[in-house]
Formats: structure tokens, C-alpha cells, sequence
């Protein structure tokens, strides 16, 4: 046992001997690296500690060689070629993952790496060979017709490296960022690997695309994320001449509030682009801060548009080659629209401030609506907006918004099929008090001040169940502001009595 035992120090002596301050010294580094590096990068010493554990090996196993066996010489040079590429291998992660990428705070390219490892691979293989007795440079200065093939054959792949490296100097993009390197609008998408020979990028399809860096080098590259993450986005639709400029911008400018995924600031904008044979062109114009959703918020946009124009029976102009042929006579069109108009007539006959009206005005004021379409998230009326129409909810769900002192909008009431609002506005004259937002598909039958003052013109008494109905709505919002202080009540609290007033005094009753 005794005997055994100085074998394995002799052994330890000696293997500490053959490069054990370097050992030691590289076993220090990786100690420190594995408790100061992020969780996510230490996975990256494990390559390093394999070479510095398998050179331990192989120097423990060279000293248990005889100086004068054929094979002492091929292992020592083994060894020490390992221990240089462990010792370039954690110089390379302590100075690019622990020094460099903690002072930008931001990853350092892959190419950077890609290099900075190859020319440590390179100066450890030399060393190893001149350790070895062999001259390097004899390996360098072969004959010239082979340097001229390896030159040719490499010409694609060093433009490439050199493109890469000129790409990093001049960062006209990093990665994360949504470019286009041509005109064409498939080539776009972000940035997920810059690399020695290329660069990788994800398209909004979820396709890898590799493009060569000379390429890149090449072409005019459009950066999408650069100086800052807004991106103005423009879309065109076509009016026919019929209809005013001033007008149509009003309606698209009024779709373009609040549109999920676009940027309030800076505003949107409608300007008239072009006229052309078959209408006038409109450019909507707005800005967005994500841009991987660009073509979800397009599409939103223009189901805004097409709503909004089509509660003012404006159309969207078709190609004037467009041919149509229908079958249309006058009695189906008029047997079409007394239907409509029935059908208009039922939803008013169920309002309960109406139910008592004879048939003749009824059919006034169902003649004289009209029903509009509304998208999920689009607001139909604005707290503090005047206007002179009054709602009814016919399909789908609708949210009541109220806000006071200028804070923050809160939901009060959710309305379905059968709710009304609007009616303060439409009977008194004042300005909207809350705000009223479609949250599915809706489609909403809508009353103007015309047909009411016809009404209650022949039936004077009405104006007192409306005024009734209207106290009701002024309870429910005084019952949402039960939490506010004295002032904040009277703000919002009208009684029966002055809203009867009210209507009184609007339509000259």
C-alpha cells in the first residue's frame, strides 16, 4: 500500500509538473465564471472544462510512459494542444460573455465570436506544432498553384466573412430587428442570427430565410426597427367622385380612434392621394410600435374603414370594368324594404317609454330610422360629444364607459340586444354623458331628433315617460358613483323634473 500510494503522487507531481500552473490557473477561471455568469450562458463552460478534464487525463497517463517510448512525444503534444484550446476557451467566455456583453448590455454577434475562436483554434494548433518541432511557416509557403486554387475556390466564402465583418462595424442592423434588404415585400422579417457566412431571419410566416452577407453588403436594406420602434403604416381606399373630400376624410379620420395596436401619437391622418378614373383615392396614414403585428392592425384598419363608411352609405369605389347582373323588380325591392321597415318598427314598438304610441307614429319613427354596423373594440358614441341621434341595441353586446374629472374611463353598464342609449343627448341637447364601445359585432337601430319632434309634436304627454326613462339612466350612473365625493355627484345628478324641462325647452313643447 505504501509503494501504491507513491506511485499516484509521484504520478500527480508530475502531471502537475506538464502545464500545472496553466491548469490551475484556467480551473480558477472556470470557478468564477460558473458563479458570475447568467443561468442561461453557463452552458457554454461545459466544452471548456471536457478539454481541460480530458488533458488531466492524458498528462496523468503520459507520465506513466517511459521518456524513450515512441508514443511520449505524440501524447505530450496531444495534451498540450488541449490545454490550449480549454485555456482559449474560457479567455474567450470571460471576455466576450462575462466583460463585453455585461459593459453593452446587449449580446455580442455570433460572427465576432465565430472569429474570435477560430484565431484561438489557429494560434493553439501552431504553438502545439512549434512545441513539436515543426515548423510552421513550411506549412504556409506552399506552391503557388495551390494557394491559387484554395484562393479561388474560398473567394465566395471570404467576400462572405468580409461582408459579415463590414456588417458589424456599420450595425445597419442588430439582431431583433425587422428589416428588408429589397424591394420586394416577401423579404422581410427579423433578424434571429448574424453569422461568419450569413445572416438568418423569421418571416411573419414562421420560414427560416438565410441570406449570403455578401448579398446583404449589396443590397439597400430598409430597417423597420431603426431610430426607434414607431412605424408609419399607409393604406388606400378608393371613394367614388360622388362624395366630398372633406366629408369622406371626416368619417376615416373618426374610424382611425382607438384601434387596437396603434399609436395615438403621433395622431393618425387621411389625405387625398389620387384621382383616378374610377374614384378618388384616400390615404389613411398611421403609426405603429410592433411591427410583428403590422399586417393584424392593417386588417383592422380597414374593417374600421369599411363600418364607418358604411353607416354613411358611403361605398367603396369598384373597378369600373366590374360587370353585374341582377334581377331586380320594383316589387321586390319595395316588398325588401317594407320588410326592413317592419322589422325596424318591432324594435321600437319593444322600447318601453314607446309602447303606448299608436301605430301611426310608430311607423314614423321606424320609417325614419336606419341601422348601422359596428366591429368588436369601435366606440359609437364619446363622453362629452354632442350629438342628436338615440340608440337601440338590436344584436350584439355593447359596453358603457363613464369618466369623471377627466380620469380614467370605467365600465358602468354592458348592454345587449334591446338596450338603448343616447337618449339624453338626443332629448335635452347636452353632450354625451359616457362613452359607448361595441364589444362584439353589433348592429344598432338609430333615431334622429326629426322623427321625435314629429312624435311628440302629436303626443305631448310622451315627453313625460321619457323624462322618466331618462331619470332611471341618471340613477344607474349615480349608482356607479356611490365612491365619489359630493362635488362628483352633482356633477352628474339630474332629476326628473329638470329633464322634463329640458326636452321641453328642445323641442319648443
Amino acid at each position: 500500500m505504501p509503494e501504491e500510494s507513491s506511485q499516484f503522487q509521484q504520478l500527480a507531481h508530475d502531471a502537475l509538473a506538464f502545464g500545472g500552473v496553466e491548469l490551475s490557473v484556467a480551473a480558477g477561471v472556470w470557478i468564477f465564471l460558473r458563479f458570475s455568469l447568467p443561468r442561461e450562458h453557463r452552458a457554454k463552460l461545459i466544452v471548456p472544462a471536457l478539454l481541460l478534464l480530458s488533458y488531466v487525463v492524458i498528462a496523468v497517463a503520459k507520465t506513466a510512459l517511459p521518456s524513450q517510448a515512441p508514443s511520449y512525444k505524440y501524447v505530450g503534444t496531444v495534451a498540450l494542444l488541449l490545454l490550449l484550446l480549454g485555456c482559449g476557451r474560457l479567455v474567450t467566455i470571460f471576455v466576450i460573455d462575462w466583460l463585453i456583453t455585461r459593459r453593452l448590455h446587449r449580446p455580442t454577434p455570433k460572427i465576432i465570436r465565430d472569429i474570435v475562436e477560430g484565431m484561438i483554434v489557429m494560434g493553439a494548433v501552431l504553438l502545439t506544432l512549434r512545441a513539436a518541432g515543426v515548423d510552421a511557416t513550411s506549412l504556409l509557403t506552399t506552391s503557388a498553384l495551390l494557394t491559387a486554387i484554395i484562393g479561388l475556390s474560398l473567394q465566395d466564402t471570404l467576400g462572405n466573412l468580409f461582408a459579415g465583418l463590414s456588417l458589424q462595424a456599420e450595425e445597419p442592423f442588430r439582431v431583433g430587428d425587422w428589416i428588408q434588404y429589397d424591394r420586394e415585400a416577401g423579404h422581410i422579417g427579423q433578424v434571429k442570427e448574424i453569422n461568419w457566412r450569413a445572416t438568418k431571419m423569421i418571416n411573419l410566416d414562421l420560414v427560416e430565410i438565410t441570406i449570403p452577407n455578401g448579398q446583404l453588403a449589396r443590397a439597400s436594406i430598409v430597417n423597420f426597427t431603426k431610430p426607434s420602434a414607431l412605424s408609419r403604416r399607409q393604406i388606400v381606399f378608393t371613394i367614388p367622385h360622388d362624395f366630398a373630400p372633406l366629408r369622406v376624410k371626416q368619417v376615416i379620420e373618426r374610424a382611425l380612434t382607438e384601434v387596437p395596436g396603434m399609436r395615438s401619437q403621433p395622431p393618425p391622418s387621411v389625405i387625398t392621394h389620387e384621382i383616378v378614373e374610377r374614384g378618388i383615392e384616400y390615404c389613411a396614414r398611421f403609426f405603429i410600435e410592433n411591427f410583428a403585428e403590422r399586417e393584424l392592425i392593417d386588417a383592422h384598419v380597414r374593417d374600421r374603414v369599411w363600418y364607418a363608411l358604411s353607416r354613411v352609405q358611403i361605398p367603396i369605389a369598384t373597378p369600373v370594368q366590374r360587370m353585374e347582373l341582377r334581377e331586380h323588380t320594383r316589387q321586390t325591392d319595395a316588398d325588401d324594404a317594407r320588410e326592413e321597415e317592419r322589422a325596424r318598427a318591432r324594435a321600437v314598438r319593444k322600447l318601453d317609454f314607446l309602447r303606448d304610441l299608436p301605430d301611426e307614429a310608430i311607423q314614423t319613427l321606424a320609417h325614419q330610422s336606419s341601422t348601422a354596423l359596428y366591429e368588436p373594440d369601435e366606440i359609437v358614441v364619446r363622453q362629452g360629444e354632442h350629438g342628436g341621434e338615440f340608440y337601440v341595441c338590436l344584436e350584439g353586446e355593447l359596453s358603457v364607459l363613464h369618466s369623471t374629472g377627466g380620469g380614467p374611463r370605467r365600465e358602468v353598464a354592458r348592454l345587449g340586444p334591446g338596450g338603448i342609449f343616447g337618449e339624453v343627448a338626443l332629448m335635452t341637447g347636452q353632450q354625451r354623458t359616457a362613452t359607448v364601445k361595441a364589444v362584439t359585432p353589433c348592429r344598432l337601430l338609430t333615431l334622429g331628433k326629426t322623427a321625435f319632434s314629429e312624435i311628440l309634436a302629436k303626443n305631448p304627454q310622451l315627453a313625460e315617460r321619457i323624462s322618466e326613462r331618462l331619470a332611471e339612466r341618471q340613477a344607474t350612473l349615480m349608482a356607479f358613483a356611490e365612491s365619489l365625493d359630493e362635488n362628483e355627484r352633482k356633477s352628474i345628478h339630474e332629476d326628473q323634473n329638470q329633464l322634463l324641462d329640458r326636452i321641453r325647452r328642445f323641442f319648443s313643447l
